[in-house]
């Protein structure tokens, strides 16, 4: 395993602020991830427990079911909501994945010069591959997850209403 240090070494300044720039891209994209994740659940969750709330509080069966229509709309609305920004992560990380197989080829950033290819060198820069392949994948994991709970959702209305 080689350190941060032993990685930036054999790079020249200027590709020293490239790989720098390229690392703290990924972390921002991880804590976006993150963040989205602990956001969608904790949203979820809440507007779950309201909407049970107000459920058991509706008088007579054409409130409750106006109230599970509600329901159901909203946590469609937010699961497709989340996959939207899920979507805007993946493209990030797209973009930092380029970045990152642009940099371990060779080609050097706009206006940068080309650095020269050492064993430590490739190992960075395969390891940030598979950081931003599996952040690529864990975003995309996510975002397929809010967009089925939103044709779960959407498929237990239908059953209900009869309009499948």
């Amino acid at each position: 395993m080689f350190t941060l240090q032993q990685l930036l070494a054999p790079r020249g300044p200027d590709n020293i602020k490239t790989l720098q720039a390229l690392y703290e891209g990924s972390f921002v994209c991880a804590q976006r991830l993150i963040s989205l994740n602990l956001k969608a659940t904790r949203s979820i969750m809440e507007s779950n427990v309201s909407g049970i709330k107000a459920m058991m509080a509706a008088q007579g069966v054409p409130a409750l079911c106006a109230t599970q229509s509600e329901m159901a709309h909203q946590l469609i609305q937010q699961a497709v909501g989340y996959a939207i920004d899920f979507n805007e992560v993946i493209a990030e990380n797209q973009q930092g994945l380029s970045g990152v197989l642009d940099a371990g080829s060779g080609s050097p950033p706009t206006g940068a010069p080309v650095a020269k290819k050492t064993p430590t060198t490739a190992a960075g820069t395969k390891m940030m591959i598979d950081v931003m392949k599996a952040m690529l994948d864990a975003a995309t994991a996510s975002r397929d997850t809010m967009l089925e709970m939103a044709r779960q959702v959407d498929a237990g209305v239908a059953e209900r209403t009869g309009t499948k």
